[in-house]
């Protein structure tokens, strides 16, 4: 079994994470609750934006590391 990635990758990824569900909820709170265009696509640009960064780290994670790690 391989070794855990360095934790400052982990936290990157998790605060992605909660970003985008941040976004996700902001999104469908501009459609649903507050009928607003700019917070619909506000939140479902920091979705966009949070879940192409957390690609893109467990990218670089991967590749500076090294070894497979989920």
């Amino acid at each position: 079994m391989n070794a855990p990635p360095d934790p400052i990758y982990r936290i990157i990824l998790w605060v992605l994470v909660g970003d985008v569900v941040l976004g996700v909820c902001l999104a469908l709170a501009g459609e649903f609750i507050w009928p607003s265009a700019v917070l619909r696509y506000t939140g479902a640009g920091l979705a966009l934006l949070a879940g192409l960064l957390y690609l893109f780290f467990r990218w670089l994670g991967r590749r500076q590391g090294g070894r497979e790690w989920p």
